[in-house]
């Protein structure tokens, strides 16, 4: 079985590549930096449609992931052509190459393309309608729009939308993984430091990323899953102070905690979680890791 994939260095796309190697499954990603364990296709600009026709003719995919993305650009062009353009263009180019009927994909979408939500609306469904205020929900919502349009003639894909993800090598532009890597840098200098936060008193819905790669695995092969947006979360909301005490009881560390203005958004919505009957049903259950385990994982080499 032969995979292709983008965003393969990004923090799911290592965890997927280990997980898919432990599969025996052929890897093959497209992108700007190679990943060990995968066969590397780099592209100077990745939205050719002449080279992804090519490297799709070539590697004949029986998956395809579509990981690659990013919240953290300048720009809207940018943030368009990575967290939209790109995808539209792998579907296009999957067409051209005569794939759209035997290659499945699994896009990423991400929970940012909600938006703003009131108490009310929690639980999230995946049939609430999205409201996104920020340039990458805007994106990512796009893209979602643009593989449905691409199944109802005739493509086999889906897009998933994965809440809050924990692991190791967590992303420091991520809360959890800046406290982990603020209380690495502690424990290398002492026992003793400050840590910076922004608001701990928010709530988010948390997966383990081991949870996701291997649930990305399981709804990629499920044909009722075509054309489906799919929400990855647990179903509850856990408030960030504490995950944060968990982490520092942990460590063993004397820890002092001050805010940051820097770390303060404008507009951050107080608690979030997601519903995730659909993805039960399509799964026939899950037993998700707990956030403990999770957050233990992450404290370990510190």
């Amino acid at each position: 079985m032969n995979a292709l994939l983008t965003g393969a260095s990004g923090f799911v796309g290592r965890n997927l590549i280990e997980f898919l190697l432990s599969k025996k499954v052929n890897i093959f990603t497209i992108g700007r930096h190679a990943v060990k364990g995968a066969e590397h296709y780099s592209l100077p600009e990745l939205w050719c449609h002449d080279d992804l026709v090519k490297i799709i003719r070539k590697v004949k995919p029986d998956l395809l992931f579509h990981l690659a993305g990013s919240g953290q650009i300048a720009g809207f062009r940018e943030m368009f052509n990575l967290n939209t353009y790109f995808g539209a263009c792998l579907l296009d180019s999957l067409t051209m190459a005569g794939f759209n009927s035997r290659t499945k994909c699994l896009f990423f979408g991400s929970a940012a393309e909600y938006g703003l939500v009131a108490k009310a609306d929690l639980p999230l469904s995946e049939g609430f309608i999205c409201k996104p205020y920020n340039d990458y929900g805007i994106c990512k919502l796009a893209q979602t729009h643009y593989v449905s349009s691409w199944v109802s003639s005739g493509g086999r894909a889906m897009v998933v939308r994965p809440f809050t993800i924990l692991g190791r090598n967590m992303p420091k532009t991520m809360a959890i993984g800046s406290f982990a890597n603020q209380l690495k840098n502690i424990s290398q200098n002492g026992s003793q430091g400050v840590l910076h936060t922004g608001d701990l008193n928010i709530s988010r819905d948390f997966v383990d990323v081991s949870d996701v790669v291997s649930i990305c695995w399981d709804l990629i092969k499920i044909d009722d899953a075509n054309g489906e947006v799919v929400n990855i979360c647990s179903g509850k909301a856990l408030e960030l102070k504490k995950i944060l005490d968990y982490m520092i009881q942990l460590t063993g560390l004397d820890i002092s905690l001050e805010i940051d203005k820097n770390r303060l958004r404008t507009i951050d919505i107080e608690s979030h979680y997601g519903d995730n009957r659909k993805l039960l049903k399509l799964l026939d259950g899950y037993e998700f890791i707990d956030w403990q385990t999770s957050v233990k994982k992450m404290i370990g080499k510190i």
